[in-house]
């Protein structure tokens, strides 16, 4: 851009002229960011381009997104760039979902009399299970039937709809 200034006094002129560089914003993209379960873990955010540039956003440090701290939700993920030849500042958004896990709680470790028996119930309904046993249902009865007398250790893997899944253990003793 150029600017001129033309001034006029008493029959005298005078003209100055300047010019303005406008540098263009640097272009910025972050790639799509897959939802993730609540208790996976760290993630290296990568993705940002052109390489160089920060990511910010609730559970960010660094260049890793923490989960638990973000907490379940939706989280913009920001990635600032700037150009080191001219100071010129872009950024690129994302968001990334944090799904929940099922809460899962088979209750404390117990000691039963052989003949007798506990009902497990995993509970999250609607939800998917996958017993130490090999069953796939919500709730377990177990007893000393195939067993005899001793401690078992019986653990189930609950999935939700999110395919986000936990697992729980309760050990059992009969005597």
């Amino acid at each position: 851009l150029e600017f001129k200034r033309v001034l006029f006094r008493s029959g005298c002129s005078s003209s100055d002229s300047a010019s303005i560089r406008v540098n263009p914003l640097p272009v910025v993209v972050l790639s799509a960011l897959n939802p993730r379960c609540v208790n996976a873990g760290p993630l290296q955010l990568s993705g940002g381009s052109p390489a160089g540039g920060a990511y910010t956003g609730s559970g960010v440090s660094g260049s890793t997104f923490y989960t638990a701290i973000a907490g379940v939700g939706t989280h913009a993920i920001i990635y600032t760039y700037t150009n080191p030849a001219n100071g010129c500042v872009n950024r690129d958004t994302q968001n990334i979902v944090v799904n929940p896990v099922p809460v899962v709680n088979l209750g404390a470790d117990t000691s039963l009399c052989g003949g007798n028996s506990i009902l497990l119930n995993a509970g999250n309904p609607g939800s998917s299970y996958l017993w130490s046993t090999g069953a796939t249902t919500q709730t377990l009865t177990i007893d000393t039937t195939g067993r005899g007398l001793g401690t078992f250790d019986i653990r189930v893997t609950v999935t939700n709809a999110f395919t986000c899944f936990v697992r729980d253990t309760v050990r059992i003793t009969f005597t």
